[in-house]
């Protein structure tokens, strides 16, 4: 069976993840940051929507040519994988949220 993140297949896109990257995260590279500034910027809609897709990506279920190019490669560099950088979005997400 071939693995569908690298197929291309199984192609899902992600508008929040592109509307987080683009406003928030580009070119900064402190994607901890980036996510306390989404939070705190966006509405609640907003950011349960960008939850439930960092969710999919963190259990693997994307495209690994859609992500390099929303997300870019240097987030793999980063983190080891999209999985790892997803997880690590929404463990930031939460402790400000608490923390607030």
């Amino acid at each position: 069976m071939e693995d569908y993140r690298r197929a291309g297949s199984g192609n899902r896109f992600f508008p929040n993840i592109k509307q987080f990257m683009t406003l928030y995260a580009a070119g900064s590279g402190d994607d901890q940051r980036a996510a306390q500034t989404f939070m705190d910027c966006e509405a609640s809609e907003a950011i349960s929507s960008l939850r439930n897709e960092l969710r999919a990506i963190s259990s693997g279920n994307y495209n690994l040519d859609s992500l390099n190019q929303v997300v870019g490669k240097g987030r793999i560099g980063k983190h080891g994988s999209y999985e790892a950088w997803a997880k690590a979005i929404l463990q930031w997400m939460a402790s400000y949220r608490q923390g607030s």
